[in-house]
């Protein structure tokens, strides 16, 4: 032990430099491969949410007017014959427009009925779901019943109405946070896209729905005046939160899915033609347009000025009125980003860099054990085994390799103590460095004829 020691002194002493630049090397590669695995390994930060990825802000936009009263009345009060039209062309621009990073989500209500719905949920279950309920159990069953907070229907076609909560999203929206069932299917292309006469809208229910309901359900509901069957198409898994500067007056908090409806945002793909046809346009359209621009957290404003900018040139010479975007600040701070194409990149960039960290150890422990080859080959005609001078390498690889793992873990705590996966991931990157170092070492050791070079030397 002692021979082992001693020699691992001088390795040491005799490369501190290069030992140093290869903890660097190491701490980066590191880093940085921590960081981007976390992104394709989809490692989320906190255990009650699965699938909000990336730092981002939101910026709400609204119409540049000077009171709500007036907005609705200038909006009320549209005398262009294509004013539908406009407003469907501008919910397609804004989408189209890569640079604008718009999505829209919107807080909404669906009235169910309640003969229908209580057949697979008591009245105390349905008070989660009920629109004002801000988290189970916010209602007490023992203040409040279920009929307090119901109503009938105005059409009769149903007689009593269940207002459960409800959210809207577009494809942007479904995509930016990674939603995820547990059962059936996400919402598809073909989904936000409403035909003349449809009944029917496919929707995804929060996992707290799938104790009476499943895939294939179908319930009655009544959207913007008209009588629609809801289509379940998926079931959210657990703890799907969204997270904007808008949603549920939250403040940037995220709010969870899993008690609530959601249904698409439409291109609605005909000419509305009567009252009711043109209310639905007229309400989807609208609630969509007063959407959000996504960025990321750190970009300037000057960045979302741009981008607003853009979107309220959309706006205008559509016919519609001028908009603004209100600034927000909410960002989930993990080591995220939007760009696939940019993780990419960087995933190639790591790779690259682990390689030459692997080799630079490599080349480094070599010319050690080439420079001190006579040396070690009058110990070993001597007698000695070659055990102690391999094991002296190896515990300075290790040494090495452990010490960039301890700064990365340090770097890493806040994170690792939400999540261990971050430190499984280290501890992997570490390891699999130790393994091919110790092992091209150890070939290149075993395959020198130390005899022949002592020889040679005489």
């Amino acid at each position: 032990m002692r021979n082992v020691l001693d020699e691992l002194r001088y390795n040491i002493k005799s490369g501190a430099f290069v030992n140093l630049a290869l903890i660097l090397q190491f701490v980066l590669f590191f880093w940085i491969s921590t960081t981007i695995s976390s992104y394709f390994l989809d490692i989320p930060i906190t255990f009650s949410s699965n699938n909000i990825r990336g730092d981002s802000s939101y910026y709400s936009l609204f119409y540049s007017v000077s009171s709500e009263e007036e907005m609705e009345t200038q909006m009320a009060d549209s005398k262009d014959p294509n004013f539908l039209t406009n407003l469907g062309n501008v919910y397609s621009e804004v989408h189209e427009d890569p640079k604008c990073h718009f999505m829209a989500l919107r807080e909404e209500s669906a009235m169910l009925d309640y003969e229908e719905i209580s057949s697979v949920f008591t009245d105390e279950e349905l008070l989660d779901f009920y629109v004002d309920s801000a988290y189970p159990g916010y209602y007490n069953p023992d203040d409040i019943s279920l009929k307090d907070v119901m109503y009938e229907y105005s059409s009769g076609e149903i007689a009593r109405v269940f207002d459960a909560q409800a959210k809207q999203i577009d494809q942007a929206a479904m995509e930016h946070f990674y939603l995820q069932v547990s059962d059936g299917r996400l919402f598809e292309e073909k989904d936000f896209i409403f035909n003349q006469g449809q009944t029917e809208i496919p929707v995804l229910l929060g996992s707290a729905y799938a104790k009476g309901l499943q895939v294939g359900d179908t319930l009655r509901v009544a959207i913007y005046t008209q009588m629609y069957e809801l289509k379940v198409v998926g079931i959210l898994e657990e703890n799907t939160v969204i997270a904007t500067d808008q949603i549920l007056e939250t403040e940037g908090q995220p709010a969870t899915l899993d008690y609530s409806i959601v249904y698409p945002f439409f291109y609605i793909n005909y000419v509305p033609r009567t009252e009711a046809e043109q209310t639905f346009a007229e309400f989807n359209y609208e609630s969509a347009l007063q959407g959000t621009i996504v960025v990321d957290a750190d970009a300037p404003r000057s960045e979302v000025n741009e981008a607003a900018k853009r979107v309220n040139n959309i706006f205008v010479k559509n016919g519609l009125y001028p908009i603004t975007a209100i600034g927000g600040s909410y960002g989930v701070d993990i080591f995220k980003m939007e760009s696939e194409q940019t993780m990419q990149i960087l995933l190639g960039a790591s790779a690259i860099m682990g390689v030459l960290s692997i080799f630079g150890i490599c080349m480094n422990v070599t010319a050690k054990l080439n420079r001190n080859l006579h040396r070690y080959g009058i110990e070993i005609m001597n007698g000695q085994s070659v055990s102690p001078i391999m094991a002296a390498f190896l515990l300075e690889i290790l040494l090495i390799i452990a010490a960039a793992m301890m700064f990365t873990i340090w770097r890493f705590s806040n994170l690792i103590m939400l999540n261990m996966r971050f430190l499984w991931v280290i501890l992997a990157l570490a390891l699999l460095s130790v393994v091919i170092v110790s092992a091209v070492f150890a070939r290149k050791l075993l395959k020198v004829d130390i005899e022949e070079i002592v020889r040679s030397e005489e």
